[in-house]
């Protein structure tokens, strides 16, 4: 009998997760930011928009060819070299994620971001949900695929989570009377309205066990998920118009723009050439090959030792020559998952500066007399910082 009731503890449990995308993982597929990514060179948008991923002149570098590989502007079998596999293996999440939205498939997330509930998890959830943007229409990016595999594993719910699928892709408030105990989570995804969000029927349990064993329940799930993905009902043109800077950029990737991912893919390439660059800075004369090879032995960072994150400021202090200074935002997530930088002026609410998995932007709107705090955050979980600096002013005009 205990055995009976602890299995239906966890199935509910399970179901909790489930029905909230990734709520009792603390993260979630999806979170809105709100800045401007920078544009970059057009020699990395050169692919038509007929298709997502295309044959293009081959690359010359190896850091090149790794980065048209991932995002989805060259056939993935470029990363079964062993110096440019070697390379993508250090790509930027936000790349990873955007090449997988372009080409429609998971195998980018697979390859190079494996963590079920990571990184690659994320990528995954991500590349599902611009799938449903795509194809499904309705609501069904409120409940996509990885949703709705996710949800019918647990043997006592598969009826529920189909007709759950069901009333998402028709967007039909009707048919969530048949989503079994899930109809009022159902109208609330369909009318994107928070207060709709009521646990009912067999749903009423599951409420109660999560809260009882400290989650945060369906109810909970059910708003944080509106509050994630709300803002993607206005589909993939105006998104990728003017959307959230990482959202911009896979709606433009979903819709085959020839400027897709530039943001990302640029700075990759940068980056890349920059590593191979130094390692070979110095040495005795190689070949390309030779210098590519030594500098994924040598500097790229390792999968297992990541850096830290960071965000800093240069000059800090800020001079305060006149009435506004400017200093040097830096930024790292550390694990190349995408970050959003936040900044609070004498304790306001916080604005968005800028977004990416690493960069740097000069702030020159620094006033003398005010305190900032730059707060770098992970796109997918914006609820803690990841680093933060205050940025302060020194002298007088």
């Amino acid at each position: 009998m205990k055995t009976n009731d602890a299995g239906t503890s966890i199935l509910t449990l399970l179901l909790t997760c489930l029905l909230a995308g990734w709520a009792c993982f603390d993260t979630s597929p999806l979170q809105g930011t709100a800045s401007a990514a920078d544009s970059a060179a057009a020699a990395l948008a050169e692919s038509p928009k007929s298709a997502p991923a295309v044959d293009t002149p081959e690359p010359r570098s190896a850091c090149e060819r790794y980065v048209a590989a991932v995002s989805g502007r060259a056939k993935l079998a470029l990363l079964d070299d062993p110096e440019v596999g070697t390379l993508a293996a250090q790509a930027p999440g936000d790349l990873v994620m955007c090449g997988a939205v372009r080409s429609d498939s998971d195998a980018l997330c697979e390859r190079l971001l494996p963590v079920e509930h990571g990184p690659g998890g994320a990528c995954q959830h991500m590349r599902s949900i611009f799938h449903e943007l795509r194809s499904a229409g309705g609501r069904s990016f409120m409940f996509d695929d990885r949703d709705w595999e996710g949800c019918r594993v647990i043997p006592l719910f598969p009826a529920l989570c189909d007709s759950l699928r069901k009333a998402m892709r028709s967007a039909d408030p009707r048919d969530c009377a048949a989503t079994d105990g899930a109809e009022s989570i159902c109208r609330a995804y369909i009318a994107l309205d928070k207060s709709l969000c009521h646990a009912e029927g067999k749903l009423k349990v599951v409420e109660f066990v999560a809260k009882l064993v400290g989650n945060s329940g369906i109810e909970e799930s059910c708003r944080r998920t509106i509050e994630n993905r709300a803002f993607l009902a206005q589909g993939l043109e105006r998104l990728a118009e003017s959307g959230p800077p990482l959202e911009r950029e896979l709606a433009r990737a979903a819709l085959g723009r020839p400027d897709a991912c530039v943001p990302f893919a640029q700075s990759a390439l940068t980056s890349c050439l920059q590593n191979v660059a130094a390692a070979s800075s110095g040495a005795a004369p190689r070949n390309a090959s030779q210098a590519v090879a030594g500098a994924t032995k040598t500097l790229l960072v390792p999968i297992r030792k990541l850096p830290r994150p960071f965000v800093r400021a240069e000059p800090n202090p800020v001079p305060a020559i006149s009435e506004r200074g400017a200093t040097l935002i830096s930024w790292n997530t550390g694990d190349g998952v995408g970050g959003r930088v936040l900044v609070s002026r004498d304790g306001s609410p916080e604005r968005e500066l800028a977004a990416g998995s690493q960069g740097s932007q000069v702030v020159d709107e620094i006033t003398r007399g005010s305190t900032y705090e730059f707060r770098l955050y992970a796109a997918i979980d914006p609820r803690k910082p990841l680093a933060s600096v205050r940025v302060t002013t020194s002298g007088t005009p």
